[in-house]
């Protein structure tokens, strides 16, 4: 068993009243300081004000987590948030692995009895739902639809899949709240059927959000994070906010219908270059990198890159690893582990992403204590010293297309984000690292350009409480959407969240992998969305570039 060491977070959800918004902080240090908190609801435009107690939100196992229920009664579930999956999932009741006593516990996360539901409805019947992780070990069972309540939003009508044969200890025995494409669900990609609609499709099914976009910072150094769904917190971010075009694949898949595709389904940017500090000098590590889908060129320097909220394992090219960060970390032995006290240092990595935006990482923030997963305590070498683990390794031997790589929350700690799947961008920012006493969520409307919009009143000759520049926005111009905007507020929520060891999820990132192979037509006998061969690298332009090909939508 590896050691992980722990994080205590906290998570909350906005509520529908106009502009209303109810934004719950995220803790990253031990949750019995915070044992309650009085929290409250704050709107935007018209006064409304509310006290609510919440409890610390605490689980020692791993990633991001919201504390959700789902059915009615409500049953309460705790599910991870995940920008590299799609699938809202909970583990059934009747599960073995949920019932037998194991070192993490019995599906910690809470279990879903779908007869005790008076509003349960099964959609099909298992194995519809069929996932399995890297490590092989897997969630199989039927797709049901029931009510969803994050906090005070009620969302009715909610497909999602339930685990009756689950194959893992505790640890993997975590529902999921996907927050990636609707199109990398487990029934599209499998049986190429249309997907259901995601929780974000919900939201802007109901009008909570006006798009499928939330923004999320992750907390720093014991301060609080957040998530906020269809706005931007400008409290949360220092120097300017940039806006990148997403890439796309250029392996063509199986889209649903059944045509082939290489439209973007994952939040895939590069970083194009890479920096180190050491005392008063900076060396250049890698530059040159392109930000578009000449990235999975193997000559080309770019590393695509997902930004993950499960792992704090960042695994980097070998060649990359090798050549530019295992000189840099002589100290870091071949199991990834090192002296605590290398962390006592003012050294940085600075990576640029999509040649657009630099994010500056502390060397400290890359070497995290090792525990022990079952007492919790530190783990120390024999002569009694504190262990730590490097979070940056090693992967592949070399850079290959269509290879790319998670980006870990040790590095995407430091990150503001904004993830925006109707424009295919996100948007990325230093993150703050003192919170502002009142939050500053500003509503982001649909269509190209919303981002920027959205900030373009905003006074950036402000100072934040850190002292750094005021925020700013930086956006890639586009043209104007079809059909009308909606005028509806963002839901500020909240991220909570756990751990990560020498390694997260059996000693990788928490990726998530086919189990069932379908058998597919030759690509020569299917009809592809560009009306042309495969040659080279292609974009799909779908009907409505609002909707980015998402059928749940049209």
């Amino acid at each position: 068993m590896l050691p992980f060491s722990t994080f205590y977070l906290w998570l909350a959800l906005g509520v529908r009243l106009a502009l209303c918004v109810l934004e719950l902080p995220v803790f990253s240090e031990h949750a019995v300081s915070h044992s309650k908190l009085q929290l409250r609801p704050r709107q935007l435009k018209a006064f409304f004000e509310e006290q609510v107690a919440f409890e610390t939100l605490e689980f020692a196992y791993g990633g991001y987590y919201i504390d959700v229920t789902i059915g009615s009664p409500p049953q309460e579930q705790r599910l991870y948030l995940s920008t590299g999956s799609s699938d809202l999932h909970v583990n059934s009741a009747e599960a073995l692995a949920c019932q037998r006593d194991t070192t993490l516990g019995p599906c910690d996360g809470g279990t879903f009895n779908a007869s005790a539901s008076t509003t349960y409805k099964e959609v099909e019947a298992a194995p519809a739902f069929n996932l399995t992780y890297s490590d092989g070990r897997y969630a199989v069972g039927p797709f049901g639809n029931d009510v969803l309540r994050i906090g005070s939003l009620v969302l009715e009508d909610v497909q999602f899949g339930i685990g009756d044969q689950v194959d893992g200890d505790g640890l993997n025995n975590i529902a999921m709240m996907g927050l990636g494409y609707a199109t990398w669900q487990r029934t599209s990609v499998d049986d190429l059927r249309s997907p259901y609609q995601s929780v974000l499709g919900l939201m802007v099914r109901e009008k909570i959000a006006a798009s499928r976009l939330f923004s999320i910072t992750l907390g720093r150094r014991g301060s609080p994070g957040s998530v906020v769904f269809g706005g931007i917190d400008s409290t949360r971010y220092t120097g300017p906010l940039v806006t990148i075009n997403l890439i796309n694949r250029t392996e063509p898949y199986y889209s649903p219908g059944g045509k082939v595709s290489t439209a973007i389904r994952e939040y895939i940017t590069t970083i194009t270059q890479a920096e180190f500090t050491t005392g008063n000098e900076t060396s250049t590590l890698w530059s040159s990198g392109s930000d578009s889908v000449a990235a999975w060129l193997v000559d080309d320097p770019a590393i695509p890159v997902i930004p993950e909220l499960n792992t704090d394992l960042t695994w980097l090219p070998a060649g990359y690893y090798d050549e530019y960060i295992a000189p840099r970390f002589p100290f870091v032995d071949s199991d990834g582990a090192c002296l605590c006290d290398y962390a006592d240092t003012n050294d940085k990595l600075i990576l640029t992403f999509g040649d657009k935006v630099k994010i500056t990482v502390a060397v400290e923030d890359l070497i995290k204590p090792a525990t022990n997963s079952t007492s919790n305590e530190p783990t120390r070498y024999a002569n009694g010293t504190a262990k730590c683990f490097f979070t940056i390794r090693g992967g592949s031997k070399s850079k290959s297309g269509n290879t790319w790589t998670y980006l870990g929350k040790a590095i995407t700690s430091n990150m503001y984000m904004v993830f925006d799947q109707d424009n295919d961008q996100i948007s990325i920012a230093q993150a703050a690292l003192d919170v502002a006493e009142n939050s500053n969520i500003i509503p982001v409307e649909a269509g190209p350009g919303g981002v920027a919009k959205a900030l373009a009143g905003l006074n950036i000759s402000s100072t934040p409480p850190s002292g750094a520049p005021g925020p700013s926005v930086t956006s890639t111009p586009a043209p104007d959407p079809p059909g009308p905007t909606n005028n509806t507020g963002a839901i500020a929520g909240g991220v909570v969240g756990g751990v990560g060891g020498l390694a997260l999820i059996g000693g990788a990132a928490y990726f998530l992998m086919r189990r069932r192979k379908t058998k597919k037509q030759p690509m020569s006998e299917i009809q592809n969305d560009f009306g042309q061969d495969f040659e080279g690298t292609y974009v799909q332009q779908p009907k409505n570039p609002r909707y980015n090909g998402d059928p749940t939508l049209e």
